[in-house]
């Protein structure tokens, strides 16, 4: 019997704060070698860039951040990009956060004998 992966997505809400208000959609059921990566990059001053932009590409789903013309901002690697930096650290912070509180999934069984975790959307007050 096969195990198949289920998706798992986190929806941050912003409750006060910088973003207070915004709302993140993001992959909490991350790969490994993405996660660390990202961990990685974050922590050394030149490869800090490269690991906004991955999880720009790699986590981002979708969000409801404007630009101060309200135009809204694309939930991308441009996107965290275009950000102020303090701004796209909260969003990245509160996905680790989420990431670290991963509810436990039962398996069920498929139709075809095969289990897989549930698809789970957690909504995250942040």
């Amino acid at each position: 019997m096969a195990y198949r992966l289920g998706k798992q997505t986190a929806v941050l809400e912003f409750e006060g704060g910088l973003l207070e208000g915004a709302e993140v959609r993001c992959s909490i059921n991350t790969p490994l070698g993405v996660m660390l990566e990202i961990e990685a990059n974050m922590g050394d001053t030149a490869t800090v860039e490269q690991g906004f932009r991955t999880f720009g590409d790699a986590i981002l789903m979708s969000w409801s951040i404007e630009d101060e013309d309200g135009t809204p901002v694309p939930a991308d690697s441009d996107g965290i990009m275009a950000l102020p930096f303090t701004y796209a650290l909260e969003v990245v912070k509160a996905w680790l956060g989420a990431v670290q509180q991963l509810p436990n999934l039962k398996a069920s069984a498929s139709k075809n004998g095969a289990t897989s975790a549930e698809e789970l959307t957690e909504t995250v007050a942040v």
